[in-house]
């Protein structure tokens, strides 16, 4: 049967080098016991995007996951999609926009 269901995580400024560290999106992955079409990271609210990519791709080449992508690359066409405002999340935004890639 071919996978249908995709692994989803998130990291942000605090815990990027914990989940991009060697064995961690791993272990994640195989304590699901399941399957996974693909393997994605969404990167939201880092304060230098170079090692983070950096970090993300060498987890792309170990084999821990298949994709990644900021959430600033996409929040204006997310917000468009679901009509709202960027101040409409108030002091929140910076948490709750990554939820909507």
């Amino acid at each position: 049967m071919i996978p249908t269901v995709d692994f989803e995580t998130k990291c942000y400024e605090n815990d990027w080098e914990i989940v991009l560290g060697r064995g961690y999106l791993r272990t994640v992955v195989d304590r699901c016991a399941h399957d996974f079409s693909r393997r994605r990271l969404i990167i939201n609210n880092v304060k230098a995007r170079g090692p983070v990519e950096e970090a993300a791709k060498s987890a792309i080449a170990r084999g821990d996951l298949d994709e990644y992508l900021f959430t600033e690359d996409h929040a204006a066409a997310a917000l468009e999609f679901f009509q709202i405002e960027k101040s409409s999340f108030g002091r929140g935004y910076r948490y709750s926009i990554s939820e909507l890639d």
